[in-house]
């Protein structure tokens, strides 16, 4: 992504003993050791540049610092979890509170947890099934440890011929997110079913608005008349939030959403926004063609929650997504790895202005050059200075089908991107 970047990466566990030590600065990073997935390496990469690198070394030690050991525990669960408060319920099998460092409560005491997993049973009739029960999860026993950059608390789930279900939360102080993961191995259910997972915010007055391919759409008020309110197909991000506050929530694996309430088959013309909630569709067996009649086998939902106070931004809101479904990548090499950067650090472009992604940089679809796509986030129509790591001797903006238009403005390795708001624009380089 085209921002500076300071995140908790990880690595498979070495075999020897190391610590991390920036190449620049000579300064140890922030490390942890921890047993999740077979054994990782995790530490924390700072001032990572705009669409670049960081180089790190691994020095060998003696001996790995002391890991945190898990703990089992039992009843209901309050751990200080980074920036939140959270006390997990095995009873209800999910997050009963979660609390921000100002005392903040977001989840909704008269809904189910935050987590709780619901199997929605209901009659065949096509275009209108009745639902005829509804089952909800209970826990087991938890598990929890935590270190200086990372930490976890994972439960059992039980609910009837769901299968063999762990709901894990995880957080580190370095970030203010908290994140979920849900991994099931699903037994073969084939009468209609959909099963749910909870997140019942707590927000008054709430408005959802919902991340489309380039684009943020609003519940109701962004919706042609009769259009199907009944579920939402996101790309990663929903924001459901007021003047005052609300939640960004975040989706790597569960695309199909519904707001408020479990709304399936219930053919809304306007959304009734009885409360802030939203219920991933993570599953069902519903549709009458080309559809697999039962999702059984290892699967695996993950999500993250960000809070803000004030109103919805819808940068913020969309970066957040960008860079939760783009996280910093990490690669282990020799030594004597053959090439030579630049240097301990690089960058290949960045850009200036009001917010903007990089969507791209590849080769043209015919002819010579580089091109690169811009999304503006912000909003705004303004231009974009565009710097790079060599000088530009040529750019044309272009169209989407990167057709030439026009030349742009180039003075040695900066040009000027003319970008409208909500816009995306498209331009080919040629560079020394």
């Amino acid at each position: 992504l085209n921002w500076e970047r300071s995140e908790v990466v990880t690595l498979p566990l070495p075999t020897q003993p190391v610590r991390v030590v920036d190449a620049d600065t000579g300064r140890p990073a922030v490390q942890q050791v921890t047993d999740v997935d077979g054994g990782q390496l995790l530490f924390r990469a700072e001032g990572v540049p705009s669409v670049g690198y960081r180089v790190y070394r691994l020095e060998p030690v003696a001996a790995w610092p002391q890991s945190p050991a898990p703990r089992r525990l039992t009843g209901e669960v309050t751990i200080e979890a980074g920036d939140f408060r959270m006390v997990l319920s095995p009873e209800a099998g999910g997050i009963r509170s979660l609390q921000d460092r100002d005392g903040h409560e977001w989840v909704d005491p008269a809904a189910y947890r935050l987590g709780q997993l619901i199997d929605e049973r209901c009659s065949v009739e096509p275009w209108g099934g009745r639902v005829t029960g509804r089952t909800a999860s209970r826990g087991g026993s938890i598990t929890s440890a935590a270190g200086p950059l990372f930490g976890w608390a994972e439960m059992p789930v039980e609910l009837a011929e769901l299968g063999t279900a762990t709901l894990r939360a995880t957080w580190s102080p370095f970030r203010p997110a908290l994140d979920i993961e849900l991994r099931i191995d699903k037994q073969a259910c084939t009468q209609p079913q959909t099963i749910f997972m909870a997140f019942p915010f707590d927000i008054p007055n709430p408005r959802f608005r919902y991340e489309l391919p380039l684009a943020m759409a609003e519940a109701n008020a962004d919706q042609l008349p009769n259009g199907c309110r009944d579920w939402y197909a996101v790309q990663h991000v929903v924001d459901v939030s007021n003047d005052q506050l609300g939640m960004t929530w975040f989706t790597r694996d569960a695309f199909l959403v519904e707001f408020a309430d479990m709304q399936t088959n219930r053919w809304h013309r306007d959304l009734p926004l009885t409360s802030s909630a939203i219920f991933a569709n993570l599953m069902n067996n519903l549709w009458f063609t080309n559809y697999k009649l039962d999702q059984s086998g290892p699967v695996s939902f993950r999500f993250s929650l960000r809070p803000h106070r004030g109103d919805y931004v819808r940068a913020d809101a969309l970066r957040f997504g960008f860079e939760q479904a783009n996280p910093l990548l990490t690669a282990a090499v020799s030594a004597d790895q053959p090439g030579v950067l630049p240097g301990a650090s690089g960058s290949l472009l960045s850009v200036s202005g009001p917010a903007t992604v990089v969507l791209a940089i590849k080769a043209p679809e015919a002819g010579t050059g580089t091109v690169i796509r811009l999304f503006d986030l912000a909003g705004e129509s303004a231009d974009r200075v565009v710097s790079l790591a060599r000088t530009v001797r040529r750019a044309n903006l272009c169209n989407l089908v990167e057709e030439d238009l026009r030349d742009l403005p180039a003075a040695g390795t900066r040009l000027t991107v003319p970008l409208t708001a909500n816009g995306v624009a498209t331009v080919r380089l040629d560079v020394e």
